[in-house]
């Protein structure tokens, strides 16, 4: 019996169960039409896999067989059969929509598209075609994803009809993030695969927040003690090397060993030489935005998030922790402005996302969708997991029965209990 069935399960089994019933299914090459449009059973099927995917994160008990059990009160099978419909008239609602107010994709946008598509084929391909989904059905697949994109922000962004003010973005960045330079300096080295104790790091660290206090520039400072550690690491790196060629040198029988175990060591240390050489540091990596509502649950220390939050701009702040050191400068609104335009886009979606799922429910009501209900069949669930739901049916019959007999034997072992003790009440008596 499967008794875990992951995303990567869940395409080989549906790629058997497609094969498996291709005999004596006509007609069922696409799922819908509407209007000019006919929308292929490829397109459908990457749906559905996406939502028997989504299915597993959902399910109460995951390890378990998925189709013995419900979502939101529902089995499996029909949430999965649900949600690949709604998703699937979704795009359908896209596809009209974008039509109907008349936008259209740019040239420079339809070469990304097709070099997007190109790429990730040769990565997808076996999974897919052994799927039944074509190249064309996952090129369509990509190309309403943009769409959609573009129909979003033609509502919702800047001169869209509910365009969201900028001011409105700010506020919702504003009391979520915290934008700071964050470094931290581990306490221990990884060496032949172990992890050692590197005290050094310590001084390091020290040595950093007494420069930071002092007003020096933390990128330079942070350049510094990445450069100690690329030499630590360099030297740790050619000292090894250096062992391997002496212990090679005690056992060669010629000079050409001995040879060979010099030019290692010379190799290493060049290599390493060069490590050093190339650590340059772009300061900018290491500025970071923290998100509040879901920084310690990511594993954030609470004290440490508390510190940032109270700190002021400019401002350096130092968290140690068992095995690290971190350090902190709590970022100015220049920096602030920065990293919030880097995230503006996903702070419309953020706020947006759920109103446009909605609106696009709306909208594919309104259309005409002809379904083929061959493929709907075909293509469903119950169909192509049949397997997997039986067994989940009959591993929930043998549950129930063990329950029964467990219980019966329960009532069994009471009443005997019982009547021993009357028994001997009874006894005691005469």
């Amino acid at each position: 019996m499967i008794k875990k069935i992951t995303r990567k399960a869940a395409a080989l089994l549906l790629t058997a169960a497609v094969m498996a019933s291709a005999t004596g299914c006509n007609n069922t090459t696409w799922v819908a039409k509407c209007g000019d449009n006919t929308y292929p059973a490829g397109l459908y099927l990457m749906q559905f896999m996406n939502e028997s995917g989504n299915a597993q994160q959902r399910v109460e008990n995951p390890a378990e067989n998925i189709y013995g059990q419900t979502i939101d009160g529902v089995s499996t099978a029909d949430w999965i059969d649900q949600e690949t419909v709604k998703k699937f008239k979704r795009q359908i609602a896209i596809d009209n929509k974008f039509n109907e107010m008349q936008l259209s994709l740019t040239e420079e946008e339809k070469t990304t598209l097709n070099e997007t598509v190109d790429s990730m084929w040769d990565y997808y391909s076996a999974s897919y075609e052994g799927s039944g989904i074509s190249k064309n059905s996952y090129a369509m697949a990509v190309e309403l994803g943009e769409k959609g994109n573009k129909l979003f922000d033609t509502i919702y962004g800047e001169g869209g009809e509910k365009a969201v003010s900028n001011e409105e973005l700010y506020s919702v960045f504003d009391e979520n993030f915290l934008a700071v330079t964050a470094y931290s300096i581990k306490f221990y080295k990884i060496s032949d695969m172990q992890r050692m104790d590197a005290p050094e790091a310590k001084e390091w660290a020290d040595d950093a927040y007494a420069r930071l206090m002092n007003g020096e520039d933390m990128y330079a400072v942070i350049a510094d003690v990445e450069k100690a550690i690329a030499e630590r690491d360099a030297a740790d790196a050619a000292a090894k090397a250096a062992e391997e060629a002496a212990a090679a040198e005690e056992t060669a029988e010629d000079e050409a060993a001995e040879a060979t175990a010099e030019e290692a060591v010379t190799e290493e240390t060049a290599a390493a030489e060069e490590t050093v050489e190339e650590t340059v540091l772009n300061g900018d990596e290491f500025d970071i935005l923290v998100d509040k509502r879901i920084a310690v649950e990511n594993g954030m220390d609470v004290e440490f998030l508390q510190k940032i939050e109270q700190a002021a701009e400019g401002e350096i702040i130092k968290h140690e922790e068992e095995d690290k050191v971190y350090l902190c400068k709590k970022l100015g609104k220049e920096k602030r402005d920065e990293k919030y335009g880097e995230i503006e886009g996903s702070l419309l979606h953020e706020l947006k996302d759920e109103e446009f799922s909605l609106q696009l429910d709306a909208w594919a009501e309104e259309l005409e969708i002809e379904f083929n209900e061959k493929s709907l069949k075909r293509y469903s669930a119950h169909e192509l997991y049949k397997t997997q739901i039986e067994e989940a049916a009959e591993a929930k019959e043998e549950t129930d029965e063990e329950a029964v007999t467990e219980e019966v034997a329960a009532e069994e072992a009471v009443t005997e209990e019982v009547v021993t003790e009357e028994v001997t009440t009874e006894e005691t008596a005469e």
